[in-house]
């Protein structure tokens, strides 16, 4: 009778929205702000935001670090422009017109009206996100796809020797099933652990093209990062978009920081 009991009251709280889970005093949950803010609340943080869409990283690494410089890249004409009018005026934000990948080069870019979700690769048709998503932006499946642009790739080496910078705090990528390429043009930064803490977004539903894996991320970190957060849970059966975002740090920092 009691297990009854409990499987009505969970399944209840379910539909509600919420889940009863065991409770481990001994795990403090922190979030990624928590993490970073921890490490670097007293230093300049040199932050670099692959993929700025409409500037919410920007907003969100300006409001958690006093001294920053944040250089941000975003490959898309319309939305950089809005960043342009946004931020120009800011010293410490650096805004850059083009993509970050793994050479330079030039490749078509697909522009979608939900432009968080645009990438190299094409969406893939007849799937429930994209069914979803097409329902919220009120249009169809067929619509999605915006334009197609021609844009330009540089890479994080290129980048950083160009501009004599010599070590990165934080690298935030977001690129919609890019972010092997763009770790693979930070091969020079990566090998000699230049860059402390790496954040991205892996996709691991079929929503485009192509889909990575957490191996394919790993594949590039050389074994010098190893995995530090992640903030989800969930599977590939009940979500219409399963995606994880990750936090890496490079092996010397961590036994730095565990030192403390």
């Amino acid at each position: 009778m009691i297990k009854i009991i409990k499987k009505i009251i969970k399944n209840f709280l379910k539909k509600l929205g919420y889940e009863i889970r065991w409770h481990y005093p001994e795990l403090v949950q922190m979030s990624f702000d928590e993490i970073y803010q921890k490490f670097f609340n007293k230093n300049k943080v040199i932050i670099f935001d692959v993929g700025a869409n409409k500037g919410q990283s920007i907003e969100r690494f300006t409001k958690l670090f006093k001294e920053k410089k944040i250089h941000s890249f975003e490959p898309i004409k319309f939305e950089f422009l809005n960043l342009k009018k946004k931020y120009s005026k800011y010293q410490h934000i650096y805004l850059n017109n083009y993509a970050l990948g793994e050479k330079s080069e030039n490749k078509e870019f697909y522009v979608n009206h939900y432009t968080g979700s645009s990438s190299f690769f094409k969406t893939k048709e007849n799937t429930d996100w994209l069914k979803s998503r097409s329902k919220q932006l009120k249009i169809t499946p067929g619509e999605f796809l915006k334009k197609k642009e021609n844009v330009e790739i540089d890479t994080v080496d290129n980048y950083c020797n160009q501009n004599n910078i010599n070590e990165i705090d934080i690298i935030k990528i977001d690129t919609q099933g890019y972010e092997d390429k763009v770790l693979i043009g930070c091969k020079e930064m990566i090998e000699e652990k230049k860059i402390k803490f790496i954040e991205l977004e892996i996709i691991l539903s079929d929503v485009y093209d192509r889909t990575l894996s957490v191996s394919d991320i790993e594949n590039q970190l050389k074994n010098n990062y190893r995995l530090f957060a992640n903030d989800y849970y969930g599977n590939l059966y009940s979500n219409k978009i399963y995606q994880l975002n990750l936090i890496y740090i490079n092996n010397d920092f961590y036994k730095k920081i565990i030192n403390l």
